[in-house]
């Protein structure tokens, strides 16, 4: 159950985001719940991956087989790292884009670029803790 609190948290931020009216002007609050859901996306989507790569390597260590994840093979190691290469060059571009569009007044596409992509992840979060080792 406790890894269930990240995507939780992840998406009552999201949730949080979305209230406001098309080009109207947003208070500082919505852009930092916006930015605050896509971030805690994507640390929970990171966790993720470290989470099913360490019960792959449990499932391995069952079967008698550990030398899969020898020599750098597995996710064990570096998941965290490995993870956070993929993931966050996407969530810094979607942040940038996302602020970019808010100080050009597009409130709206700002909302969803940080939305979509923070969906995303919080997605992928729930299939890798769901799924364990896949």
């Amino acid at each position: 159950m406790n890894r269930f609190k990240y995507l939780f948290v992840s998406l009552l931020l999201g949730i949080s985001s979305f209230g406001q009216a098309p080009n109207a002007p947003v208070p500082k609050k919505v852009v930092v719940a916006e930015q605050a859901f896509l971030w805690s996306a994507a640390a929970t989507s990171i966790k993720a991956t470290s989470y099913g790569s360490h019960a792959c390597y449990l499932e391995n260590l069952r079967d008698g087989t550990p030398e899969r994840w020898a020599n750098g093979g597995g996710g064990i190691r570096h998941a965290n790292t490995v993870a956070a290469e993929r993931v966050l060059p996407i969530a810094a571009g979607a942040s940038l884009a996302s602020w970019f569009l808010n100080k050009k007044g597009h409130r709206t596409l700002a909302a969803v670029v940080a939305g979509t992509v923070g969906g995303a992840f919080a997605g992928s979060a729930a299939v890798q803790f769901s799924a364990g080792c896949f």
